[in-house]
């Protein structure tokens, strides 16, 4: 009971970081649209979308198999400091590798200045060290710091930005803000931290290799929640993009109160299952009704407040169709976090989880190529919403398929 308590006081203080996450480009979404209108909150939300694969790129899974392995070390402190240091030297490679593409690609004209910004600032995302504190179940001081930063941004771009700013001023801000978070957020992990010793080549690689299934996941995720709004971008006008992009702020907003309890619960189910699969599939049936009960709840006020938001957010009339089709692929996404993540990932087994989600992302990219040729953003929609629901049959078959085994196992025995 105290582990679920202690998961309780975790969501609440990740709750608080998402909240702003997520309240931020909805308050952020009006003023833009105010002062650089719709086409300019597109050209926003499609480089936020390359700042979030880069972060996810520099994350590399280590949110889940980091989290993982600090949360089920217990009090080796000499283990946790040792994952800590192999994790952030990985990251720091790979983010390195990233800068320096970038300010190549800079240099040589082939980036523009806000894809530079928004690529910088994909990599510091990435160096916020929230995995670890979620593995220690230790959030106050990350949480309180994520939450000033975010606050900070949205100020000064309300101080800042006007009818005579661009985009690139937008996404400078954003990277700017990030600089204190990630300096003191490190900072902070340090202080939790033995005595530093140097990881081995050996070691580097053992945890690529263990984060390598939930990375290639987690870029598959982003493919099918983000990629609509990069191949609006490519396909589609500014205008297009910033009117579906304005739908999906507000989905992602609601979607955005259940990161938070997922990220809080991911370590005690990682625990149960560490000790049977039977405790495990008990404790993520009761996590995820929950996250269930309460998407649906978060789903019919949406749709019933349609009108309200529409106006109070100053949403395009146009992008009404976007609502529902979205609100369907979020009550999915919940669902197949609750599939993936709170049991087959928290299970060790993230490999059925990747399979799935590679299969989900061709089913994403074979819809939009079908639709090429019809309407940019409802083929965006429908793709979202199909390659949501496969995931969920697959997940579903993955999880049968373990019971058996284990069923198997145990008879044999």
């Amino acid at each position: 009971m105290r582990d679920y308590r202690q998961s309780a006081i975790n969501a609440m203080y990740l709750i608080m970081v998402q909240g702003v996450s997520y309240l931020v480009p909805l308050f952020l979404m009006a003023h833009l649209i105010k002062n650089l209108g719709v086409a300019g909150f597109g050209e926003y939300a499609f480089w936020y979308s390359v700042l979030l694969f880069v972060q996810a790129l520099v994350d590399y899974g280590f949110s889940f198999s980091g989290t993982r392995e600090v949360a089920t070390t217990d009090t080796d402190s000499q283990r946790i400091t040792a994952v800590f240091y192999q994790v952030t030297i990985v990251k720091l490679s790979i983010g390195g590798l990233c800068m320096a593409a970038a300010t190549a690609g800079y240099i040589g004209g082939i980036v523009e200045r806000s894809g530079f910004y928004a690529i910088f600032a994909g990599v510091l995302l990435g160096f916020v060290p929230n995995w670890f504190f979620q593995g220690l179940q230790r959030l106050r001081g990350i949480t309180l710091l994520s939450v000033g930063g975010r606050l900070g941004f949205i100020v000064a771009v309300y101080l800042l930005i006007d009818e005579q700013s661009s985009i690139d001023d937008v996404v400078f801000l954003q990277f700017f803000s990030l600089l204190p978070v990630v300096m003191f957020g490190n900072y902070l992990a340090c202080r939790q931290l033995s005595r530093y010793v140097k990881p081995s080549s050996s070691e580097l690689m053992l945890q690529l290799r263990t984060a390598w299934p939930l990375f290639s996941t987690t870029i598959l995720s982003m493919v099918i929640s983000n990629g609509g709004i990069l191949w609006l971008g490519a396909v589609g006008s500014a205008q297009t993009v910033g009117a579906y992009a304005a739908v999906e702020r507000v989905i992602k907003a609601i979607l955005g109160m259940f990161a938070p309890i997922s990220q809080a619960i991911y370590p005690l189910n990682s625990k149960r299952f560490s000790n049977s699969l039977s405790s495990g599939l008990r404790s993520a049936t009761i996590t995820g009704s929950i996250m269930m009960l309460l998407v649906v709840i978060a789903i019919i006020v949406v749709a019933l407040t349609k009108q309200i938001w529409f106006n109070i957010l100053s949403v395009p009339v146009g992008a009404k169709d976007f609502v529902m089709p979205l609100l369907v692929w979020a009550f999915f996404s919940v669902l197949n976090n609750v599939l993936g993540i709170q049991i087959l990932s928290a299970c060790g087994a993230a490999f059925h989880y990747a399979l799935s989600f590679k299969i989900a992302a061709v089913v994403f990219a074979a819809v939009l190529i079908s639709e090429v040729f019809g309407e940019a953003a409802l083929s965006v929609t429908s793709a979202l919403v199909i390659s949501e629901i496969v995931l969920a049959l697959l997940l579903t078959m993955g999880i049968v398929r373990l019971v058996m085994i284990s069923r198997r196992c145990n008879g044999s025995n």
